[in-house]
């Protein structure tokens, strides 16, 4: 997480270099797209401030995908809608440059009478990660 925070923050990027040598990280003027399974839920334990480092980056649009899935999964939890694993955390994540617009959002999560939901109900047929997407243009 912090290397991607470091990646996006000129003067904090000095000991990244690519295969050529060249140093530093991303130009302030290019879009980007972090995206993956961080393992990590802002205000949730672990690392104090871990996922926060991107979350709160000026560079970055926190847009927080929903499912109905996860308020089905855990309907007495007040952010349940936003959760992107079985174990009832938003650890996964897609998170676009702040100039990028974002056209729709979600976690797939379906259902119980949606097609796929009977991914979700065995631990066997697929992840316990949801899927996160976004429509996003420039």
């Amino acid at each position: 997480i912090r290397l991607f925070a470091d990646y996006l923050t000129p003067g904090s990027d000095n000991y990244l270099y690519d295969d050529n040598g060249v140093r530093g990280g991303l130009s302030e003027n290019e879009s980007f797209v972090i995206l993956g399974d961080m393992n990590a839920e802002a205000g949730s334990g672990g690392v104090d401030g871990a996922i926060e480092q991107l979350l709160e980056h000026p560079r970055v649009n926190d847009v927080k995908p929903q499912s109905q899935g996860g308020q089905q999964h855990s309907p007495n939890n007040g952010n349940s809608q936003y959760h992107t694993a079985a174990w009832r955390k938003r650890v996964d994540y897609v998170l676009p440059s702040d100039d990028l617009i974002v056209k729709d959002a979600g976690v797939f999560w379906p259902v119980d009478d949606e097609p796929g939901s009977q991914l979700m109900n065995k631990r066997s047929a697929s992840s316990d990660h949801r899927l996160v997407w976004l429509d996003i243009v420039k």
